[in-house]
């Protein structure tokens, strides 16, 4: 297993959060668990951010492609604190389950707020000529999903529109 991906992950989201986004979301093919999990039916996404994961659900539903939210537990972020070697390479050794979960758990260590997602897309990258309106080969997906989901960031939809006036008249 390369974890080297995961140290450059990491400090994109560092560089990443110097730009202050409202949101940050990460496309990564990490684990055999998503895929065997899901097979070609859905993408895994980790977040602990109510509204961004709502946006992304309706993104994907508005899309056709799938995504299925995981949990971000306290015992996989407990075994990145404790993990105290600085070799990479042996990750693999000590994180003996949920090796998407707790590769989720290390980058998460780098967000400083919690407006990001990650989309686990290992499953979903390669289509096997089944299902009906994706070609066999590389699928694209999660791609029109993220495609909608600038567009509702660029042109929300009325109720988020009201929705938000709302909560800033709450918040004063």
């Amino acid at each position: 297993r390369d974890f080297n991906g995961n140290l450059m992950l990491a400090d994109t989201l560092c560089y990443a959060q110097q730009f202050k986004p409202k949101y940050i979301v990460t496309l990564a093919s990490l684990s055999k668990e998503v895929k065997t999990g899901f097979n070609l039916t859905a993408s895994g996404i980790y977040t602990q951010n109510e509204k961004l994961w709502q946006l992304l659900k309706t993104s994907s539903i508005h899309s056709g492609d799938r995504l299925w939210k995981l949990p971000m537990w306290n015992m996989f972020e407990r075994e990145v604190k404790d993990f105290t070697s600085a070799d990479l390479s042996i990750l693999s050794k000590y994180f003996r389950r949920g090796i998407s979960a707790t590769t989720t758990a290390l980058l998460n260590q780098f967000v400083c707020k919690p407006n990001w997602a990650l989309i686990d897309t290992l499953g979903t990258m390669f289509e096997d000529g089944k299902t009906s309106y994706i070609k066999k080969g590389m699928s694209g997906r999660p791609t029109r999903t993220i495609v909608e989901f600038l567009g509702q960031m660029a042109y929300p939809p009325r109720e988020m529109l009201e929705q938000s006036g709302s909560n800033e008249e709450e918040g004063s």
